[in-house]
């Protein structure tokens, strides 16, 4: 359902140094996608009538998970491994102290 395009496809598609922000952007949207649809269903049922206004809301959520399909990126092997370079490791933690702690004497880069 609408849970799992919101939580977990974004757990899986985005990387994981910014996994916890873009999380929280594609739960804001889902927000607001339902708050959209609350305010607008009564209006749609009385414009349509309610046999319409279901299929309508049919055709939305079909063309939902059609596209939730179609632009959810695939993964191989390859891709896992150019988003673990993206994750600092211990050399790159290890280099960013050295520079701080050169930045606190004075630009001393020794």
């Amino acid at each position: 359902g609408a849970g799992a395009s919101v939580l977990f496809v974004p757990a899986e598609v985005f990387p994981t140094c910014v996994r916890g922000s873009c999380s929280g952007l594609s739960c804001a949207a889902g927000v607001v996608g339902f708050l959209l649809g609350l305010a607008s269903l009564p209006r749609l049922v009385d414009w349509v009538g309610t046999p319409t206004a279901l299929i309508l809301c049919g055709v939305a959520a079909c063309t939902g998970a059609a596209s939730t399909f179609v632009l959810t990126p695939r993964y191989t092997l390859q891709t896992f491994q150019d988003v673990a370079r993206l994750r600092p490791n211990k050399d790159t933690r290890e280099r960013r102290e050295a520079t701080l702690e050169a930045l606190e004497r004075g630009g001393d880069f020794k």
